[in-house]
């Protein structure tokens, strides 16, 4: 089991580091970004692999990345611990976390699993226009979107900016991991394939689980 400084260290190490992050995000910025580094970019959800790409610049050097891999699942970076990187709108309820198993076993193992939850303020595409845009950039609507639309299924808005507005660190045990929920159990992936279910830890529940946090 990692001892309780070690941990304290990962801690201090997340927070010097991540003070530094940027504050405000413009989509195309960012996802042009994104495409000059072959990172994640033509995720429709681009803020949480820009906020994960932003804090692991900012972790390197000072943690491993990525994390340990429990078999499908690969944590963000380690140090002492694994450590988990979400960001989330501030308007959200609930926010889905790593695969349940893979969380499990990290806990199993180093007797604690943190995560790094960055909220920011969010503003939504209204017109399409910035949905139009990432198609072209994309070259053109993807396999996914296409079975949504033969679906009927609606679009989700797209993010067309973000501002941080706080970081939240979580250290979850064997005891306080019952307190999460679970989501995506019996959803499928765009390839069909089933996916795993997954921790979602509700906003009032981050709240009360919070071990420290940085205000921008």
């Amino acid at each position: 089991m990692t001892s309780v400084q070690a941990v304290l260290s990962d801690l201090e190490t997340l927070k010097s580091r991540l003070s530094g992050l940027p504050v405000k995000w413009d989509g195309r910025e960012c996802i042009l970004q994104m495409k000059e580094r072959d990172y994640h970019w033509r995720q429709m959800e681009w803020i949480g692999f820009y906020g994960q790409m932003l804090a692991e610049d900012l972790l390197r050097g000072s943690m491993s990345i990525p994390g340990e891999r429990y078999g499908n699942a690969e944590f963000d970076v380690s140090g002492a611990i694994n450590w988990d990187i979400k960001v989330h709108p501030t308007t959200t309820n609930a926010s889905i976390l790593n695969d349940v198993e893979a969380t499990d076993l990290s806990i199993q193992e180093n007797g604690v699993h943190g995560l790094v939850m960055i909220a920011v303020d969010a503003l939504y595409d209204e017109t399409g226009e910035f949905k139009a845009w990432h198609d072209v950039l994309k070259g053109g609507t993807s396999r996914y979107e296409a079975d949504r639309i033969e679906r009927g299924a609606r679009s989700r808005r797209r993010k067309v900016s973000a501002q941080v507005k706080e970081i939240n660190f979580v250290l979850l045990d064997e005891d306080n991991i019952t307190r999460l929920g679970r989501a995506q159990e019996g959803w499928r992936n765009s390839n069909g394939a089933p996916r795993r279910a997954k921790y979602q830890i509700t906003k009032a529940k981050l709240a009360a689980l919070r071990s420290d946090q940085l205000v921008f």
